[in-house]
């Protein structure tokens, strides 16, 4: 009996005994974690600016491509004939905005004015190959539901017969060069004007078609006030317009490779202008202000406003 007593009291000594280590051995494990926290909590903590910071410095070149691809936009699949007809109230059919295609060109004639509101084209380097020499065949546009203005409305006015899409830029066929000299191409401009500052504007778009192979231009009057606040002329008084813009693009590679579109806008005062036709540069959005019309509305709003929105020269000069 004491010898079964003795092996009991043994057996028990032991299970008290790995109690103990357990509870030990746990004490010992939250003593370090307890600790653990503490040195965390004293320690400087991580942030991810400074590894941001980090790797500014260390990859410069990797970071400014990062930062600009949010802004990279290949205009590839769009091209500069896509850029050529603004939105203006013709397309909510409005019956004084009377849209017409010809084979060098597209206008928008206001029978309220007497003139094309806008004319674009997209002049290219192989349409500077003349077949025909000026036509000087001025004539009424039949294809104008109203009638359009008169040769006989510029007689003895004072003003020059000024073409909106120049018949420089459409000699390319006898077609497109005779078209160019209907009255609904034309504008009362100011010799002073059509003879100097606006005919070198008309003579450096052919050398940017030249240069850059094209370039999309749309032109016309400023028409700001309602037709009768305008001077007048003729029969069919076709108003006098005050200002003229033009608007240019045309496409460029950059070095990465990416189709980007440029382009530049003036406007000049229709009288003698000084100086040199930088000095009449403006945003394209001020054109867009002053005319009512929506250029460019093909390319996405946050590019376009880009584009619009401010004057770069370079690449132009």
């Amino acid at each position: 009996m004491a010898r079964k007593k003795t092996k009991k009291n043994a057996k028990k000594r032991f299970i008290i005994a790995f109690i103990l280590i357990m509870c030990l051995m746990l004490l010992g494990c939250l003593l370090t974690y307890t600790l653990m926290q503490e040195d965390n909590a004293t320690a400087p903590q991580s942030n991810n600016n400074d590894n941001i910071d980090l790797i500014i410095e260390e990859n410069p070149d990797v970071i400014e491509q990062i930062n600009q691809e949010d802004n990279v936009y290949n205009f590839e699949d769009i091209s500069l004939e896509d850029l050529e007809i603004p939105i203006c109230a013709a397309s909510t059919g409005n019956t004084d905005h009377e849209i017409h295609k010809y084979m060098g060109f597209t206008l928008c004639y206001r029978e309220s004015y007497e003139l094309a509101e806008w004319v674009s084209y997209t002049l290219t380097k192989e349409e500077l190959n003349r077949v025909i020499g000026r036509t000087d065949d001025f004539r009424t546009d039949k294809n104008i539901s109203t009638g359009s203005a008169t040769p006989s409305d510029y007689k003895g006015s004072g003003f020059d017969r000024g073409h909106l899409a120049p018949a420089a830029d459409m000699e390319w066929s006898e077609q497109s060069a005779r078209e160019s000299f209907l009255m609904s191409n034309m504008t009362p401009q100011a010799p002073a004007l059509n003879r100097k500052m606006w005919k070198t504007l008309e003579e450096q778009v052919r050398i940017w078609a030249e240069s850059f192979g094209q370039v999309t231009v749309i032109t016309g009057p400023l028409l700001e006030k309602s037709a009768d606040n305008y001077d007048s002329i003729g029969t069919n008084k076709v108003a006098v317009p005050e200002y003229f813009y033009k608007i240019l693009a045309t496409k460029l590679l950059d070095n990465e490779g990416n189709t980007n579109i440029i382009s530049i806008a003036f406007i000049m005062p229709n009288n003698d202008c000084a100086g040199n036709i930088w000095d009449y540069v403006v945003t394209i959005d001020e054109v867009e202000e002053r005319t009512g019309l929506n250029f460019f509305a093909i390319i996405p709003d946050e590019k376009e406003a880009l584009i619009e929105g401010n004057i770069d020269t370079q690449g132009w000069k």
